[in-house]
């Protein structure tokens, strides 16, 4: 945070006309500016307005240092004008002008805060505030502002001669009003977690002792201090199903580990300490690693999840705070396609180029398919993509229809080229029936693939997932069904 001495030394006389400076995130400079130029119509540009947002207004100097100037600005303020809108924003630097406003010792100044959203600063819950939002909201400020002697500290006369109730103040009301919300934002902040969390937090002194205390020996104790004092600061409705719980006041996290255990006391409690490893790694400001480890569910109607520490905040008073999601967890939606395929370099193929179906002969082919114990075969071009995947039993039955109508002339010259011209839909069947996946890609989502694709039963993985890569392993619908099971 700034640091600046009581009072700045400016080197001259501050000026005579009133300052008002007004604090705000850049990216509120509309409401900003709407503010400013209301001040400069009612008061007909004899204020001073500090806008940094804005060129036209009374700003940072260029090539003067930032925080000189506005503890210059902040020093001469009448009024700060804080225009707050949404919580999720960073607000440290507008708290750090409100802050050296008002730091004891400097010139009477006053905080006007300017609602703009549902939220305003706990800080300054307990003083009034400017409903930006509304007219009647908006009424107060303008009718003080224009009509009321003592608005600014030391002012000994209004900034006009309206009368409170005259009809030059309703219509400044009204211009006002409609001014700020052509600028200010309709929507509120809306945020819902997209799977079942909970927010943990442990306090100051158990973070720095974690922080401290990073050998590799310490780590069983440190997941055992974070689970005695880690406490459970919010959960979400499905979080509480998951545990069979409808509250969690007061619970630490050790006290929701006993209460799973007790729930479930002979399923496996590997996801307890993998989630503590996660949490010493946060607290010591390392990025943890994260094992993917399935916490059965305590509601019989809910499937397992896996939990994973996915945001870390530091408090001003030092604690530390959890976002803790727990992910569905199948083997299926955890496993990778890179682990589970056939790779390219072990997997079984022909190669062919696109003409030369009449060079494969069928009972060779056959043979071969014996010889390495596999029922189906990839041909794929002389730059490794697919061009077909053809299982056996197509071969069979294309055979044994030679076999039954009595053609067993040629039989060993038989070629792919005579069983796509004997049978077309062979062809069509051996070149469509396949999906591709990129190497990202999980089991779930071969899954997906071949769900979409009639009749398919292999999927192949190529580096980013299009046909025209080369292939770089296989999946087939007999390693899901095995995974699954």
């Amino acid at each position: 945070m700034p640091q600046s001495q009581l009072q700045p030394d400016t080197g001259s006389e501050p000026a005579t006309n009133p300052l008002i400076f007004i604090s705000h995130k850049h990216t509120d400079h509309a409401i900003a500016t709407a503010i400013r130029n209301f001040i400069n119509e009612q008061t007909r540009g004899n204020f001073r307005i500090f806008q940094s947002s804005d060129a036209k207004a009374v700003g940072p100097s260029v090539a003067h240092e930032l925080n000189a100037e506005l503890q210059k600005a902040l020093w001469e303020a009448k009024a700060v004008i804080l225009v707050y809108t949404t919580s999720d924003k960073d607000w440290g630097y507008c708290m750090w002008e409100c802050g050296v406003a008002t730091k004891p010792g400097s010139p009477p100044t006053r905080i006007i805060v300017f609602q703009c959203a549902a939220q305003i600063p706990v800080v300054y819950s307990g003083q009034v505030f400017v409903d930006a939002r509304t007219k009647e909201g908006i009424a107060p400020f303008v009718t003080q502002f224009m009509t009321a002697k003592d608005f600014l500290p030391g002012a000994t006369k209004a900034i006009t001669g309206y009368h409170p109730e005259s009809p030059e103040v309703e219509k400044a009301i009204a211009k006002f009003y409609a001014d700020l919300d052509a600028v200010i934002p309709k929507r509120e902040v809306e945020e819902w977690p997209a799977y079942p969390f909970i927010r943990l937090e442990i306090c100051a002194a158990v973070a720095d002792a974690v922080y401290k205390s990073q050998s590799t020996n310490a780590m069983d104790a440190n997941k055992k201090r974070i689970a005695q004092e880690a406490q459970i600061t919010f959960v979400d409705v499905a979080a509480q199903r998951l545990f069979g719980l409808a509250g969690f006041n007061g619970l630490t996290l050790h006290d929701l580990i006993a209460r799973w255990q007790n729930a479930l006391p002979s399923a496996s409690a590997a996801w307890v300490d993998a989630l503590l490893e996660q949490l010493v790694k946060c607290t010591q400001w390392a990025f943890p690693t994260l094992h993917w480890t399935s916490m059965p569910a305590v509601s019989e109607s809910s499937e397992p999840h896996a939990p994973v520490v996915a945001r870390v905040k530091r408090l001003p008073s030092g604690s530390i705070e959890f976002g803790v999601y727990f992910f569905p967890f199948t083997l299926m939606t955890a496993m990778s396609v890179s682990n589970r395929m056939v790779k390219r370099g072990d997997l079984y193929f022909k190669c062919l180029t696109p003409g030369s179906e009449d060079k494969i002969k069928i009972l060779e082919l056959l043979r071969e398919l014996d010889k390495h114990a596999v029922n189906r075969v990839p041909f794929l071009n002389d730059k490794g993509q697919a061009l077909y995947l053809c299982h056996r039993s197509l071969l069979d039955q294309f055979i044994a229809r030679r076999l039954t109508s009595g053609s067993l002339a040629g039989l060993e010259a038989v070629t792919l080229a005579d069983v796509f011209a004997a049978q077309p839909d062979v062809k069509l069947t051996i070149s469509k029936t396949f999906g591709f996946v990129p190497l990202s890609a999980t089991l779930a989502q071969v899954q997906e693939v071949m769900a979409k694709i009639p009749g398919c039963r292999d999927v192949f993985v190529t580096r980013s997932g299009t046909d025209d890569e080369p292939v770089a392993g296989l999946v087939t619908d007999v390693m899901l069904t095995t995974t699954a099971d």
